[in-house]
């Protein structure tokens, strides 16, 4: 806790940063004596160190994420092998996009060789893809992943030790992409650069494909595009294919985006387009795997109980004779 006093006549505005120290959270404790104009405030910061050798960190959101070496801003140690994992939950719709905070330092290189180095990959089509191999005073810059999980690597040898480097990983949101809710039943996907501005011209194509015998419903949790007449400019549309047949199912635009809009089969494909003039922050929608049959029947020698996991949906029940050994149960919206 440290105290201070300071004399001022207009707003003051207090800035603490310490190099070990992320996520802070400051308490203010002010108190004004109006006779001598003097304010004291209080302030105690508690951060995270996250210059941990290893690990992985799931992100929830879209907060910016800080990764140090070891004893940073101090010498890192010889002989590191340090392999940070950042994946993002939401089923590959955010890639990461790295960049050097203030300091890179690392030992080399000699020659073309990096002896100590970082080296970010990630897995795509299930190969590994090296995004890049840092070393010396050059780090990563707007360096972006295309998926949503990505190894931070860190080697040193047995010889020479630098201060280490701070990096900086943001999620973005990826222009398309394939989504499977076999695994979940629900997922989310967003525009391009999202929580970020769109950029123009952009072709995206989102499709997400459910277990047989369920369809998919869409709510927009956040929606802003550019607003145009019959949506002819910027717009996020839903097509699928039924009985053969190409259906568009609706076409958004503005910041009135879809709102439980359901499917008639397991497989959606949204197309996002940008034309060459205005931006907007883009989209976050949800997609939940439904019951896709609304219709049934079952045979039964003992009762049965049916129950609607659905929320749009509820039982129409109806009391039937006990030699009945076929019970015909409809669902209806």
């Amino acid at each position: 806790m440290t105290g201070t006093s300071l004399l001022a006549r207009n707003p003051v505005h207090l800035l603490v940063k310490h190099p070990k120290v992320c996520y802070s959270s400051f308490f203010l404790a002010i108190k004004m004596n109006t006779a001598s104009a003097v304010i004291v405030v209080l302030v105690a910061a508690i951060g995270q160190v996250r210059g941990q050798c290893g690990g992985t960190y799931t992100n929830l959101y879209t907060d910016t994420v800080y990764h140090w070496s070891p004893n940073y801003p101090y010498n890192y140690p010889n002989n590191a092998r340090c392999d940070m994992i950042f994946e993002h939950n939401s089923t590959g719709a955010y890639g990461w996009e790295f960049n050097t905070v203030g300091y890179f330092n690392i030992d080399g290189p000699v020659g073309n060789i990096c002896y100590d180095y970082v080296r970010i990959v990630e897995t795509v089509n299930g190969r590994e893809s090296v995004l890049g191999v840092f070393c010396g005073t050059n780090g990563p810059r707007y360096l972006r992943s295309q998926t949503s999980k990505v190894t931070v690597q860190f080697r040193s040898d047995g010889s020479g030790q630098r201060q280490g480097f701070n990096i900086s990983a943001t999620p973005y949101g990826l222009c398309g992409g394939q989504f499977n809710l076999a695994a979940s039943n629900s997922l989310r996907f967003v525009s391009p650069n999202h929580p970020q501005l769109y950029p123009n011209n952009a072709l995206c194509t989102y499709t997400i494909t459910a277990p047989p015998n369920r369809n998919i419903s869409f709510m927009a949790e956040y929606f802003n595009l550019e607003q145009s007449l019959n949506c002819n400019f910027d717009y996020l549309r839903f097509n699928e294919t039924v009985r053969g047949w190409g259906v568009e199912m609706g076409r958004f635009c503005g910041t009135n985006g879809p709102y439980w809009l359901k499917s008639s089969s397991n497989r959606v494909t949204a197309t996002f387009r940008s034309d060459a003039t205005g931006q907007s922050y883009g989209f976050k929608v949800v997609a939940y795997s439904v019951l896709g049959r609304a219709n049934g029947s079952l045979r039964a020698k003992e009762p049965i109980r049916l129950e609607s996991r659905a929320p749009q949906y509820r039982a129409i029940a109806q009391k039937v004779p006990s030699t009945y050994q076929h019970i015909a149960v409809k669902l209806r919206s």
